[in-house]
């Protein structure tokens, strides 16, 4: 349901996010902590950067700001990580690059 700003989430939807979260954590040997870790910098800066659109005009050149932002403030966060999720944080945040690295148009010379 949609009321003027505010969406309020059914308790299923909330269930069934949280089911997969916990599913995909199983399945990859992920702590959980490191994927909410991961979800909320993905709010963040998608936050930041419609802010940064609407209040300071500023473009967006790029699809690939956003998961660049992304892995920079993990890799900044990294500080606040238990001892025992840092590897399986910097193995995520090199897959993202990875991914991230293959999505980016090939260089023509011209331009």
């Amino acid at each position: 349901m949609v009321s003027g700003w505010i969406y309020h989430a059914s308790c299923e939807t909330v269930d069934c996010l949280s089911s997969h979260i916990l599913t995909f954590c199983d399945n990859n040997q992920i702590p959980v902590r490191v994927v909410l870790s991961l979800l909320a910098a993905m709010c963040w800066n998608l936050w930041i950067t419609r802010n940064n659109m609407v209040f300071k005009e500023k473009l967006v050149y790029s699809p690939l700001t956003v998961p660049f932002l992304v892995t920079s403030n993990l890799m900044r966060w990294r500080k606040l990580f238990r001892c025992e999720d840092l590897c399986k944080l910097e193995s995520m945040v090199q897959k993202m690059k990875d991914a991230v690295a293959n999505l980016r148009p090939t260089r023509t010379g011209i331009g």
